[in-house]
């Protein structure tokens, strides 16, 4: 049975009510999962269950000496019932491994995959480096495509696996850094303007208006944004009366995005916000800062359209998240729950940012019809 199956059973496994206790989930999800990874339970000496540490046992070692004198694992799995993927357990799985030199570790309750690396300096919550959750029966090649990316037999055995999470640890920390910079020096702009700032805004108005705004003017403005802006006052009282609208019966144009061409090479997409999911993705593997800048642009007080953490997406309307959400490259996620109009805009902005010229370089495959509203 190929991955993607055996997913698509785990998520039918993973239904609430399903599963009742740890037993079960290793039996339906993750020892299959496991196995279509190339861990085969039947081969004692690269898949072993029970695995004997300090007179405790780790659920699962993998690795390709087990059934040596001096067995040296390549990956502890421990494994919980659903929901029980918590701190406590990822304190077990870390004593665990201590001083053990394991490279790779895996926490799951069977819905939840956790990737740690252990030799990392830094608090367990720290070193992990990217967390599976199987919800969405449409992303469960994606899912596929990370558990061979960082699970699967030959990539863990070749080094290529803890490679990988080395990589992606390290761009995780350096991007937390930077974010956690990026308020601190807004606001320390904002109290001593600097001349790149004040420069731009003078600019800005004098192409918007034909005039240059005094110095002055400007950095008392920029010196301002530290603070709330007063709310207006509350008029209840219209200037003029309102004159209700009739409906309109026009025919509005609608459509469906069916994908995109870009450089020359089509890619066909189911709707319009896997196309933006497409090309944010591509725009990413060709510049790695790509979707930190596409995330501060398209940030809102309600939402942020791209995020590290699913949690992140929908500030305003966190239930949203599990049905208006696909997962990207580098354990960012893309919020959805997008109209037509939105997801174009966000692709353009997306190409703005990539310098590609959208409309020439990247063009949208379209189906358009009508309705009468």
């Amino acid at each position: 049975m190929a991955l993607d199956e055996v997913l698509r059973d785990s998520l039918s496994n993973l239904r609430p009510g399903v599963l009742d206790n740890e037993a079960q989930v290793k039996l339906t999800v993750i020892q299959p999962v496991l196995n279509e990874l190339g861990w085969r339970a039947t081969n004692p000496a690269e898949f072993k269950s029970e695995f004997p540490v300090d007179n405790r046992w780790v659920d699962y070692a993998l690795g390709t000496r087990l059934a040596t004198a001096a067995p040296h694992p390549l990956v502890f799995v421990e494994a919980k019932g659903v929901g029980r993927a918590d701190a406590k357990g990822e304190e077990q799985l870390f004593s665990y491994a201590v001083n053990r030199g394991i490279p790779l570790l895996v926490l799951t309750d069977g819905k939840v995959w956790n990737f740690y690396l252990s030799m990392a300096p830094d608090n367990p919550p720290d070193q992990r480096f990217y967390r599976i959750e199987l919800t969405q029966e449409a992303m469960i090649p994606d899912y596929a495509e990370l558990f061979r990316r960082y699970l699967q037999r030959d990539n863990v055995v070749s080094g290529r696996a803890r490679l990988d999470a080395e990589e992606q640890l390290r761009v995780a920390k350096e991007s937390e850094l930077a974010r956690n910079q990026i308020a601190p020096c807004w606001n320390a702009l904002l109290s001593a303007p600097s001349l790149i700032l004040r420069d731009a805004l003078v600019d800005a108005v004098e192409k918007q208006c034909g005039v240059k705004p005094e110095l002055d003017d400007v950095q008392k403005f920029l010196r301002g944004l530290h603070y709330d802006p007063a709310p207006a006052p509350h008029n209840p009282v219209p200037d003029k009366p309102v004159v209700p609208r009739q409906p309109s019966r026009k025919r509005k144009a609608t459509g469906k995005i069916l994908g995109y061409v870009l450089d020359g090479r089509r890619v066909d997409t189911r709707s319009g916000s896997h196309a933006l999911r497409s090309i944010l993705m591509e725009f990413e593997r060709r510049d790695a800062s790509f979707l930190e800048r596409f995330a501060a642009e398209t940030r809102t007080a309600s939402r942020n359209l791209v995020a590290r953490s699913r949690d992140d997406l929908f500030i305003a309307t966190p239930n949203l998240k599990e049905k208006h959400s696909l997962l990207l490259d580098n354990g960012w996620w893309l919020g959805t729950n997008l109209s037509l109009p939105q997801v174009k805009g966000h692709i353009e902005t997306a190409c703005r940012l990539a310098g590609v010229r959208f409309g020439v370089q990247l063009t949208l495959v379209e189906r358009q019809d009508s309705r009468t509203i």
